[in-house]
């Protein structure tokens, strides 16, 4: 049903696409989930429901869908669709961090350095910073410099170590 769906969506037939993605999501199908919460988000066959958004979007995650675990943080770091909470935001972004997506590890930075859901560790901010230069974050190297300055050397030298050892989860 997802890719008849996706061929729908692909050749303009919107309704169809949404209605088939939806048959697919409602069996668990996790890549379906998140499409789902996509068509929701921005209203594409399917009435515009960030609520809905979002609660597709957490039955993606639940489901392992690494992106939308990513999106579900920022749901909860925005408070689109529901409550808002930062603490729920560094759940998600620690998981999708865990398993390398680089947008979520240079976020959970930023949660950890601001003390938004977490007690404010520049330690552990500085490490998220690293491993997300690791991969390819382009902004990260400068929040590395500025963290450098706020720990003790040895500490700063314990998280390059340890950001060098990272290895995603399959």
């Amino acid at each position: 049903q997802y890719q008849t769906g996706m061929e729908a969506l692909n050749n303009g037939d919107i309704t169809t696409g949404a209605a088939l993605i939806r048959q697919s999501a409602d069996t668990g199908e996790s890549i379906a989930q998140y499409r789902l919460s996509k068509l929701y988000e921005r209203g594409q066959g399917v009435p515009r429901d960030l609520a809905l958004s979002r609660e597709w979007t957490e039955k993606a995650a639940l489901s392992g869908n690494v992106k939308a675990m990513h999106d579900l943080a920022v749901f909860y770091a925005e408070g689109e669709g529901g409550p808002q909470s930062y603490a729920g935001a560094v759940q998600w972004f620690r998981k999708a961090a865990d398993y390398g997506l680089v947008d979520s590890q240079y976020n959970l930075g930023v949660l950890y350095e601001q003390g938004l859901g977490v007690t404010a560790n520049p330690a552990e901010a500085l490490y998220w910073f690293r491993v997300a230069d690791k991969l390819g974050d382009n902004a990260a190297s400068a929040k590395i410099e500025e963290l450098k300055l706020q720990v003790a050397p040895e500490v700063a030298e314990k998280t390059s170590i340890l950001a060098s050892q990272y290895q995603p989860q399959q």
